[in-house]
């Protein structure tokens, strides 16, 4: 008997984690879940994690990213062959959750990273001031989008962070059974992303459904109203290139 595979979609928002988990849960060996360890205000996914809290720390309701988050992981790791792993609002850096992950006999890293931070940037603050973070049926309509302004500051941190973090990433699990994908190329290819992952995980290829679609396909300069200004800002420096329309 085939050994159950284990794995985690490791990556920021907007990178393709949603899709590929979603796609990836009606395979017909996996059972993934998607941003389970969310401890933000939002609760995305408390009707999946708050149960299992309940049962794992039934004296405690402060349970959040700088927590022993060790037996949650096991036995997320348990129902679930795979789910969704953002830093933000889910794990915090320094907690040894990490070091748990990086040391689980078995486990497969599956990085996500979007070599474009400043349409990823944009993204997630449309999504913020729109509360629609996802399109999951084909029929859904697009939100009426309202231009939005962006802080230049706030902007230049939050890039910086991610290709950081995608390099911590990296070198934490470097010793893991690990691939890393571009959003740009599940944007281009789901189907053969999805494809490819199968083969990673170890499970029969079969043609998985996508539902999910893109917020919008207009470009940043339609979509922020100090477009110029951040572009002129950015004049100069590694992210000049991604402001290009």
């Amino acid at each position: 008997m085939n050994e159950p595979v284990n794995f985690i979609l490791l990556g920021e928002v907007r990178t393709g984690g949603t899709v590929l988990a979603d796609s990836l849960s009606r395979h017909s060996r996996l059972t993934v879940s998607g941003e389970i360890l969310d401890f933000g205000p939002s609760d995305y996914w408390k009707q999946r994690r708050l149960p299992m809290v309940a049962r794992l720390y039934a004296d405690r309701t402060d349970v959040d990213p700088q927590s022993n988050l060790v037996p949650l992981l096991n036995q997320i790791l348990t129902e679930y062959n795979g789910f969704v792993l953002h830093r933000q609002w889910q794990i915090a850096e320094s907690n040894p959750a990490w070091a748990y992950l990086a040391a689980r006999r078995g486990l497969k890293v599956i990085h996500l990273h979007r070599e474009n931070v400043w349409r990823q940037y944009v993204s997630e603050q449309l999504a913020k001031a729109s509360a629609v973070w996802h399109l999951e049926r084909p029929d859904q309509p697009r939100p009426a989008w309202q231009p939005i302004a962006i802080d230049l500051a706030h902007c230049l941190h939050t890039m910086r962070e991610r290709r950081r973090f995608l390099h911590w990433g990296q070198a934490l699990f470097a010793e893991r059974p690990a691939v890393t994908l571009r959003y740009e190329d599940i944007e281009a290819d789901i189907g053969g992303v999805l494809s490819y992952c199968q083969g990673f995980l170890g499970v029969p290829r079969e043609n998985l459904p996508v539902t999910h679609r893109k917020l919008t396909n207009r470009p940043p300069s339609q979509l922020v109203t100090n477009f110029e200004a951040i572009r002129a800002a950015l004049r100069g420096t590694e992210f000049e290139p991604l402001t290009a329309e």
